[in-house]
């Protein structure tokens, strides 16, 4: 049953995250909007952190870690080429 309840979950994630957007960059910010929305102004950051599966954005206020699977291919390469052009420590 566990598995079960497991799989259930998976699915309405996955259904959750093709219905709205993974994350987003507009008027100066950027926004992961789930599981918990969280928001940081693109100013604010000071260190983007690049592991295998994941970037970790950081602020003198917060972190937001952005898992590279729910984010698709193109969007991806933008994402990386935005990092880069913002000239921090990676």
């Amino acid at each position: 049953m566990p598995g079960l309840l497991s799989d259930f979950y998976k699915l309405d994630l996955i259904f959750t995250i093709k219905k709205h957007q993974y994350l987003t960059i507009d008027n100066n910010t950027l926004t992961k909007h789930f599981p918990i929305p969280k928001k940081i102004n693109i100013n604010e950051i000071k260190k983007v952190r690049k592991f295998k599966n994941s970037y970790k954005v950081e602020t003198n206020k917060g972190r937001i870690t952005i898992f590279k699977d729910l984010v698709e291919k193109d969007s991806l390469r933008n994402l990386d080429h935005f990092f880069n052009g913002l000239n921090l420590k990676v």
